[in-house]
């Protein structure tokens, strides 16, 4: 299968072209790209900001480990009431003066992150860089012909190897995301199925998707993309997990399955936008 928005490391570890590039049927004009760009990488700095130093987070991480290594060693003994525990009961103080430090230390860690994401994310220059992405994104959408109704969805795209028939998502490091979760505007003619994005306009004949697959499995993406909260109103249901304020996990993904030029190609998208491709397809989720 090649996934719609993959990039393929198999051969080439370095490689940063996404797939579907003979999916495009439109592009925006250059000088909005680039206005739309020049925004996006002033916005991802902005973002990385927010977040704590590498040593920090390893800190953070290695606190948490101690915390529940001592809570469940202690309890294990409580259990198993096994000769263990008169070991544990010997140095009790200073077990739980461990533990104290490390909450404190865990603790005085979160509050920091928290200060620095609403610091930038509620500064007036964040603001702006927004508001001016929102109307250039729309002056994009106008010039691809999107109609007012078209659906807005994520989609994932990746880094990933080929075996076969078997696609393997490159496995990124401690509390990165897997995907990145691109947002798209969705919509269908008696025809086709319209991705646009605001690089380009794709488009998937619709007798040749074949099927909605479920993967059982969890991913992250970087960003939530969506005005209302992950944890609230339809989305409440999809059980996201918020990670680092700016990190969000869920289970399971999908996968809308086409045939393009004889070969196997699959749009991964999140479990919360399984409803919009049911509609826009008339598939249902095998």
């Amino acid at each position: 299968m090649k996934p719609f928005l993959g990039i393929d490391l198999t051969f080439n570890k370095k490689n940063a072209l996404q797939n579907g590039s003979e999916l495009i049927v439109a592009k925006p004009s250059v000088t909005l790209t680039q206005a739309f760009e020049s925004d996006s990488k002033k916005t991802e700095e902005m973002i990385k900001r927010t977040k704590l130093p590498l040593p920090l987070y390893f800190i953070r991480f290695f606190c948490s480990v101690v915390i529940f290594g001592i809570i469940d060693y202690i309890l294990d003994c409580i259990i198993e009431n096994n000769a263990v525990f008169s070991v544990a009961n010997k140095y009790i103080r200073l077990i739980i003066l461990v533990a104290f430090v490390c909450i404190f230390i865990r603790l005085l860690l979160i509050n920091m992150s928290v200060k620095k994401e609403k610091a930038v994310l509620e500064s007036d220059e964040y603001d702006y860089l927004l508001s001016n992405m929102d109307d250039i994104r729309s002056r994009i959408y106008a010039e691809l012909s999107v109609p007012d109704n078209a659906e807005d969805v994520d989609i994932l795209s990746f880094g990933y190897k080929a075996k076969g028939d078997k696609i393997k998502m490159r496995e990124t490091f401690f509390y990165s995301p897997t995907c990145t979760n691109t947002a798209f505007k969705a919509y269908a003619n008696s025809r086709n199925l319209y991705l646009v994005g605001l690089n380009a306009k794709y488009s998937i004949p619709l007798s040749s998707i074949r099927a909605i697959r479920t993967v059982n499995k969890s991913v992250s993406v970087m960003v939530w993309n969506k005005k209302e909260a992950y944890n609230k109103g339809i989305y409440k249901q999809y059980n996201i997990i918020c990670e680092d304020s700016v990190s969000f996990r869920f289970k399971p993904y999908c996968i809308v399955e086409f045939t393009y030029n004889n070969e196997t190609w699959g749009i991964y998208i999140p479990c919360y936008e399984l409803p919009v491709f049911e509609k826009l397809t008339g598939l249902q989720a095998q």
